[in-house]
């Protein structure tokens, strides 16, 4: 297997089609959104919850049936930090 290394993320690479592995790239587009959307509103006064989001990514580990299982509760995270880092303010004010 060491010699196909070269097709890897080709249209060749024999493992790419597989379901995990189209997973995987679609969690690459949905963090790289989520860069580009904290670096856009990112000042001093939410650096700590946009290090918070930014660091759930590492919960995603393992294979097969447990990464499936960090992938939905990474998802779950993110979607409750993105409301926090969308209205900080209100939040904490308790609204």
């Amino acid at each position: 297997l060491a010699g196909l290394r070269g097709l890897r993320g080709t249209p060749f690479d024999p493992f790419g089609y597989l379901a995990e592995r189209r997973v995987e790239r679609q969690l690459i587009v949905e963090y790289e959104g989520l860069v580009d959307e904290v670096c856009a509103n990112l000042d001093k006064d939410n650096l700590a919850a946009a290090v918070d989001l930014l660091a759930l990514a590492r919960q995603v580990r393992g294979y097969g049936v447990v990464k499936e299982r960090s992938i939905a509760t990474y998802r779950e995270a993110v979607a409750a930090a993105r409301a926090h880092w969308r209205r900080p303010a209100a939040l904490a004010a308790g609204f």
